[in-house]
């Protein structure tokens, strides 16, 4: 079964993996739409969130479950191809698009949807919308490197990885994610000079230090030039933030 007729090769390279992955991030995309299609209307026009038992029941709960239920029906049967994988992935895509567009709330553990916290879903959208992409394309972790020998493979993995997880304590969060793909990437992330927000800077380089100092200096130019540009980008994606007031 081909649902991508129309772009030669895609079937005969990726395969029913590649297919699959495909439907989950179209499921992605199409469910984070409406969902915050949704939220805007709501907010805008003061509709009320959905309840259960008097409850406040967030749509993120609905994803995990969602989520759960597609993988655990994923893992429980024999391999599948054809239409069963590929309504598992778009109701995996559907479920972590929900569960995602509420991230922010998780981690805060407090309304913050339409807060600067709240901020941390549409980042961790576009980071999952992006990896599906990449899973769409077939692509594999490391890339070419993937062809090495075994031996010489897992150290580059390994080394790979640690320059990720310093990339990620950086605070460089889409590189780190990001290169795991590319392990140049990776590395630059590593290499470069953390954020004054990040752990790294903080624990490591100390809030006293030089290089502290630097990093705060850094990082406003950048707070200047790109963070506002980001902003207009994220507004368009997920709204502004802020709720209308009250009358």
């Amino acid at each position: 079964m081909s649902i991508v007729p129309l772009l030669s090769g895609y079937t005969h390279h990726a395969g029913s993996a590649g297919q699959a992955s495909a439907v989950l991030l179209l499921a992605f995309l199409v469910t984070f739409a409406c969902a915050r299609a949704y939220t805007r209307l709501a907010r805008l026009r003061g509709w009320q969130s959905a309840h259960i038992a008097g409850v406040h029941t967030h749509h993120l709960v609905f994803g995990v479950v969602i989520a759960f239920l597609a993988g655990s029906v994923e893992f429980a049967l024999p391999p599948q191809n054809g239409t069963m994988r590929l309504l598992l992935a778009s109701l995996f895509g559907c479920g972590a698009a929900l569960t995602l567009d509420e991230f922010a709330l998780a981690v805060h553990l407090q309304d913050v949807y339409w807060e600067q916290e709240g901020r941390k879903s549409v980042d961790a959208v576009v980071i999952a919308a992006l990896l599906f992409l990449l899973l769409a394309l077939h692509t594999s972790p490391l890339g070419r490197a993937a062809n090495l020998p075994p031996a010489t493979l897992i150290l580059v993995e390994l080394l790979n990885l640690v320059f990720a997880l310093v990339a990620a304590l950086k605070g460089k969060i889409f590189v780190a994610v990001f290169g795991v793909f590319i392990p140049a990437l990776a590395a630059i992330g590593a290499l470069r000079l953390a954020e004054p927000s990040s752990i790294w800077a903080r624990d490591i380089y100390g809030t006293k230090s030089a290089k502290f100092k630097l990093a705060v200096k850094r990082y406003e130019a950048y707070d200047r030039v790109w963070q506002p540009r980001k902003e207009r980008l994220w507004d368009i994606v997920g709204g502004k933030t802020g709720r209308p007031k009250k009358r």
